[in-house]
């Protein structure tokens, strides 16, 4: 880029008349430049600048450009404005650089779901899902600005998830209006089913997947996590894609009502076994009551396999005492 040369005649007259803009050190040429202005200074340039520091020498580059400056070019600017003690080390350039805030259509994003979420109650930006639209073109602001980028509007409906936004950019010259519109809502983790099970189906690894739902669809008593439901039986039809509450599955039942099982009677001296029949279904660890075809008699007893039922001893001591 071809820096245009400053000429300040108000700047060279009080030069002219004060000669102790000269300064008593050595000025020291830096070989490589960030500036956050439009316009580059002598300070830029020079190390031990001092009162000098804020003489305009050129225009700096665009935001987010760079640029070379001869070194002789340098030189020239510098002698007529009456400062001759500097040191150029040799330099044969110096490369020039126009700091920029860049933004991309992914920062813009990011600072419109922060925004969502602090109106949402400070919601996570992880439980935030956002989608948009369109996504704006990349733009330069300057950082040097006292308000580089920010939301002048924003309109989200909490019901629909639509929103609209608004930023104001300021690239230097002037301020850029910049909006879009899109969708952004709350979620929370879930487990769905892969397909339609009926009532008294076993659900298994296949039959699951974990996903993000919106958090309206998902309450406290969900399922958060496929180990919750991979080998539960369902209780009722259930639906594939939506969340499934605890209270829809159970352990699978591994004694049907009427069946024969096998009762053992244990107590800290003896294992006794007998022939019986289950007067309620179970699944493993559940209490059923069971039939004892030799006693005739109803007993409770805990569910420990297919068939198998365990008499508590409590149970067990108070059938014998009435025995």
């Amino acid at each position: 880029m071809i820096f245009q040369l400053i000429r300040a005649s108000l700047i060279l007259a009080v030069i002219a008349m004060n000669p102790a803009y000269a300064g008593t050190r050595d000025l020291v040429l830096r070989g490589d430049v960030i500036v956050y202005r439009g316009v580059v200074n002598v300070g830029d340039f020079f190390e031990n600048s001092g009162k000098n520091a804020g003489i305009p020498l050129f225009r700096a580059p665009d935001l987010g450009h760079r640029g070379s400056v001869p070194v002789w070019q340098i030189q020239d600017r510098m002698l007529e404005l009456g400062l001759t003690k500097f040191d150029t080390s040799r330099l044969t350039a110096v490369q020039v650089t126009r700091a920029s805030q860049y933004l991309t259509g992914a920062d813009f994003v990011e600072m419109t779901k922060l925004a969502i979420a602090e109106r949402l109650g400070g919601v996570r930006l992880e439980d935030l899902d956002m989608r948009t639209d369109t996504l704006p073109e990349p733009i330069h602001a300057d950082p040097g600005a006292d308000d580089p980028v920010s939301i002048r509007r924003l309109n989200y409906s909490q019901r629909s998830g639509r929103f609209f936004v608004q930023f104001t950019v300021d690239n230097g010259i002037r301020r850029l209006e910049i909006s879009f519109r899109g969708t952004a809502r709350e979620t929370r983790p879930a487990v769905v089913l892969t397909r339609p099970m009926g009532r008294g189906e076993t659900i298994g690894a296949t039959d699951v997947a974990e996903t993000r739902l919106p958090a309206r669809e998902v309450s406290q008593h969900s399922a958060v996590s496929a180990a919750q439901l991979i080998g539960m039986e369902a209780r009722r039809n259930l639906r594939d894609n939506t969340s499934i509450n605890l209270s829809d599955v159970q352990p699978p039942t591994v004694i049907e009502r009427n069946q024969a099982v096998t009762i053992t009677y244990k107590s800290a001296s003896m294992i006794l076994s007998a022939h019986g029949r289950a007067l309620t279904s179970g699944a493993k660890d559940d209490l059923i009551n069971v039939l004892n075809l030799q006693s005739k008699r109803s007993i409770q007893g805990r569910v420990t396999g297919p068939g198998e039922v365990l008499v508590l001893p409590r149970t067990f001591r108070l059938a014998t005492a009435k025995e």
